[in-house]
């Protein structure tokens, strides 16, 4: 009978043998034999685990051996458990701050809740003096950035004390039980053990958030904002150090503890765009309504490109330009899908692309458009400069679809122009053909292909199924038979936003 079973009432004990033999009782019944050849001096041990709260020692009985005295059971939790052991079980958090033993190019502020960097760009690393207790958060706040290095703030966990530790250039330098995320890696004794995980902290800006904690089950996990981005390494050790390594970019952080999250808590909030008359439940934080994440490598290198197309700055609202490469879209937490219009309409955020947001025509009033549908199209980079001018989109050109998912000749949808309610679709070759881009600030030749975010008035347009005689599904939240919106209605679109997407990188 599994443990897992077990109701209020039930009763559940152990016995062990004079042969040696390990048995389990469940309601007085003999399960048989759990385990043979164990040595003769034995303490039973239980484990408040799951939905079990309390339990009694109902009585001890001797069948066929010895029993064991409950006085045992008792002192087995007790004497085997060492201070640091029992304050990591404890639910009380622990206020955390950085000890007197760090780096060489660390200065200690503010009663030791801060830690500055005051030269240089390595041997910042700085660790808490106190164990962590399995379930809290280790957190730290962005303070300063310098970026005139590269590279930026690590985080992790070690078991060596601060009192023992060797202090290294650098967090990857530690060779005993340390577990380092760096960029978008998790590392090991210096060792890469996981890479792609989480956003990259590179990424990461003045005033954000970035914290570690290690669960109930010992399994390591990186919070970005609040968010947790999932477990990063596992078998954590009961007795752990919370770590950061004030490298590169950043300069200053500072722990922001259990009380201190109440005043500096990512807030999440539905905020109304009122220059495009947009309404996105977007989860971000104040900072990052106010400022773009300004040292994005992705972003930059895909404003060096737009500024190759020489197009007038007055066509863009550049305060409203939002990058959704992994990096940035995880740090925000964005919902993949959002819903718009009335009726309302399911559209997918363009993930993998940057988003540079388009000034309203002065013909245009944002509150008549605020009930319209979002809408993507997208299109070859020859065409950009006439659409900003003419302010509206234009047919296909030189696009041959089919009907019915096969491509073929050219039909009657070829003076209608093609949209979707996702960029996946929209944004395909096909529709969104590749240009070559030499970037001149790192020399890679890259490929950019240009799509709209636009507005489209309900009613103006028929759905029907995708022409590209795709198999499976183009995007798994649509339904292949709806991913293509058409329309031939004059003054039925407006422009939102020019998007790129740069590959190679």
């Amino acid at each position: 009978m599994s443990l897992r079973r077990l109701m209020v009432g039930d009763k559940v004990g152990v016995q062990y043998r004079s042969d040696g033999s390990f048995h389990v009782y469940i309601n007085g019944e003999d399960q048989g034999i759990a385990a043979a050849h164990l040595p003769k001096q034995l303490f039973a041990v239980i484990d408040l685990y799951g939905s079990v709260e309390s339990l009694s020692i109902s009585n001890c009985e001797t069948v066929y051996g010895t029993a064991i005295h409950p006085a045992n059971i008792i002192n087995c939790g007790l004497k085997n458990l060492t201070e640091q052991e029992k304050s990591i079980w404890n639910k009380e958090s622990v206020c955390m701050e950085f000890h007197e033993n760090h780096g060489h190019n660390v200065q200690l502020l503010n009663g030791g809740f801060s830690a500055r960097r005051v030269s240089g760009y390595n041997k910042g690393l700085v660790i808490c003096s106190k164990p962590l207790p399995r379930g809290q958060l280790f957190q730290v706040r962005i303070d300063k950035l310098h970026l005139k290095w590269t590279s930026s703030l690590r985080i992790g966990v070690t078991t060596q004390s601060p009192e023992k530790l060797h202090f290294t250039s650098s967090s990857l330098s530690l060779q005993k039980s340390a577990w380092v995320i760096s960029e978008d890696s998790v590392f090991y004794g210096g060792i890469k053990v996981k890479s792609k995980y989480g956003p990259n902290l590179n990424s990461l800006h003045f005033c954000h958030f970035v914290g570690v904690m290690v669960d109930s089950e010992n399994r390591l996990h990186l919070y970005v904002n609040g968010i947790d981005q999932g477990t990063a390494a596992s078998d954590i050790p009961s007795v752990c150090y919370g770590l950061v390594d004030i490298y590169g970019q950043c300069e200053q952080v500072t722990i922001v503890n259990s009380n201190d999250d109440q005043n500096h808590r990512v807030e999440y909030k539905e905020k109304a765009d009122k220059d495009t008359g947009i309404k996105e439940k977007k989860k971000k934080s104040q900072t990052l309504e106010k400022s773009v994440i300004k040292n994005c490598e992705y972003q930059n290198t895909c404003s060096r490109f737009l500024a190759t197309l020489g197009l007038p700055v007055g066509y863009f609202v550049s305060e409203h330009n939002v990058c959704f490469c992994q990096a940035c879209h995880k740090i925000r937490a964005d919902e993949p899908y959002f819903k718009k219009g009335e009726p309302p309409r399911e559209y997918a955020l363009p993930f993998g692309w940057c988003r540079f947001a388009l000034r309203l025509p002065n013909k245009v009033d944002p509150y008549n458009i605020q009930d319209w549908h979002i809408a993507f199209h997208g299109t070859r980079l020859g065409v950009v400069r006439r659409i900003l001018d003419r302010g509206e989109l234009l047919p296909p050109d030189g696009i041959s679809l089919g009907s019915g998912g096969k491509s073929g000749k050219a039909d009657n949808h070829s003076q209608q122009i093609i949209l979707s309610p996702t960029v996946r679709y929209a944004g395909c070759t096909t529709f969104s053909p590749r240009h070559e881009f030499n970037d001149s600030k790192t020399l890679k030749i890259l490929q950019a292909r240009v799509a709209f975010q636009v507005y489209i008035r309900p009613g103006s347009y028929t759905s029907g199924p995708q022409r590209l005689g795709a198999v499976e599904p183009i995007d798994l939240h649509f339904s292949n038979s709806e991913l293509e919106w058409l329309t031939k209605e004059q003054n039925s679109t407006v422009l939102h936003s020019l998007l790129v997407r740069l590959e190679g990188l």
